[in-house]
């Protein structure tokens, strides 16, 4: 799976943690994804643009879409060398956010 609509997806969901977190989205697939994007969302709703600031985690739209559904945090993804943190304590950080007790099922692939 994969985010086609960076900005779009973020922004449409809420988040567990109040916070401001800065993505560098690499996406060959789909190059109206590549950029810096700025998430700030909580639990009762989140906005996410483009900026020009400095990223706090650098990935790929692929590797997004795991903890965007609660696959996996963060903090796995970026010791299989699938995250790179920018700014210190951003694992952390966006882990918390973006963590969620349900977790992604499709009969499908059972």
């Amino acid at each position: 799976m994969r985010l086609v609509d960076v900005p779009k997806a973020l922004g449409s969901r809420t988040y567990a943690t109040e916070d401001t977190l800065g993505f560098q989205v690499d996406d060959d697939s789909c190059p109206w994804n590549q950029g810096t994007y700025e998430l700030t969302g909580g639990p009762s709703g989140a906005v996410c643009k483009p900026t020009m600031k400095t990223p706090d985690l650098m990935l790929s739209a692929e590797t997004l879409a795991v903890p965007y559904l609660g696959g996996f945090s963060f903090t796995p993804l970026a010791r299989a060398g699938r995250v790179e943190e920018r700014t210190r304590g951003a694992l952390r950080r966006a882990d918390a956010m973006l963590a969620t007790q349900l977790k992604p099922w499709s009969p499908v692939l059972c």
